[in-house]
C-alpha cells in the first residue's frame, strides 16, 4: 500500500520521535514494542520514513515462534527529514490533560487499525479510552465503555471529530482550535451550523476553520468574508438594457 494517500497525516515530529527511540533502542526495534510500549499507533509512521529511506523494514524468523517485522535505523540519512516536505505538528488544545490528548489522538487517528474495528474491547472509543487512561493491553470493561461514552458526549469532543472529519474529507491538514475545551458549546454550534448549511463544506470555509485560533478569530473571518461577499458588485446583465 503506498503512503501517498496518508502521508498528510504525519508529521516531521512523529518521524523524528521514531528515529530517537530507535537509537535509544540500539538502533532497530520491533514494530510490536514500537506500538505497545512507544505509543506509536500511527503504521503511516513507518510507511512514510522506509519509503524517504530513514529506516527499513524487515522480517526476522527465529527457529521457533512467530516471525515480527522489525524496524531498523538507517545510519547517515538525517538530512533526508528535511526535504521530506512532511507538515508539521499540529497544537493541540489547551485546557486538556495528557490522558485526554492520548484518547483524541487515538480516537481520530484515521490509519490506527485496532481502533477502527468492532471488536471484543467494544469498538475504537472504548479501546481507544481504555488505552488512553491506564489500561492499555487489559480486555476492556463496562466501566470503560461508559466512561468512553460520556466523553464523547462533551460538546468539545464532539466539535473535534466534526472538525477532523470534516477536514479530512476535503485532503486538508488537520488543525484544532487552541480554545476548544473553553468554548466546546459554541465551537460544535458552529460546526453543526455549517453542516446544516453546506456539506460538504467549501474549500473557503474548511480554510477558514483550520487556520482560526480561538472561537473569536473564527467569527471575525466570517464576517470578514460576508462583507467582502456584500461588497462584490454584482455582474451586469447583458440582456437588460
Amino acid at each position: 500500500m503506498s503512503s501517498r494517500s496518508y502521508d498528510q497525516y504525519v508529521t516531521q515530529e512523529d518521524v523524528q520521535r521514531l528515529q530517537n527511540v530507535l537509537r535509544r533502542r540500539g538502533g532497530s526495534c520491533t514494530l510490536r514494542d514500537l506500538y505497545r510500549r512507544h505509543s506509536f499507533w500511527n503504521p503511516a509512521i513507518f510507511i512514510v520514513a522506509a519509503e524517504a529511506g530513514l529506516i527499513r523494514i524487515e522480517e526476522r524468523r527465529p527457529r521457533t515462534g512467530r516471525p515480527s517485522k522489525v524496524a531498523v535505523l538507517c545510519a547517515g540519512n538525517d538530512s533526508i527529514l528535511e526535504h521530506a516536505k512532511l507538515p508539521r505538528r499540529i497544537d493541540r488544545p489547551l485546557g486538556l490533560t495528557r490522558r485526554e490528548l492520548r484518547f483524541l489522538d487515538l480516537y481520530l487517528c484515521r490509519w490506527g487499525s485496532p481502533f477502527l474495528k468492532q471488536g471484543r474491547n467494544g469498538g475504537c472509543a472504548t479501546h481507544a479510552y481504555s488505552t488512553a487512561f491506564g489500561r492499555g493491553g487489559q480486555p476492556s470493561s463496562a466501566s470503560d465503555r461508559s466512561s468512553a461514552s460520556r466523553l464523547l458526549r462533551r460538546p468539545w469532543m464532539r466539535a473535534a471529530f466534526l472538525i477532523d472529519r470534516r477536514l479530512r474529507q476535503l485532503g486538508c491538514p488537520v488543525s484544532l482550535p487552541r480554545d476548544l475545551r473553553s468554548e466546546g458549546p459554541r465551537w460544535l454550534s458552529l460546526v453543526c451550523t455549517i453542516d446544516r448549511l453546506c456539506s460538504p463544506w467549501p474549500r473557503h470555509v474548511a480554510d477558514v476553520i483550520r487556520c482560526a485560533e480561538t472561537y473569536p478569530d473564527a467569527m471575525r473571518r466570517f464576517e470578514e468574508m460576508a462583507a467582502a461577499m456584500i461588497a462584490r458588485p454584482e455582474p451586469e446583465d447583458p440582456a437588460v438594457e
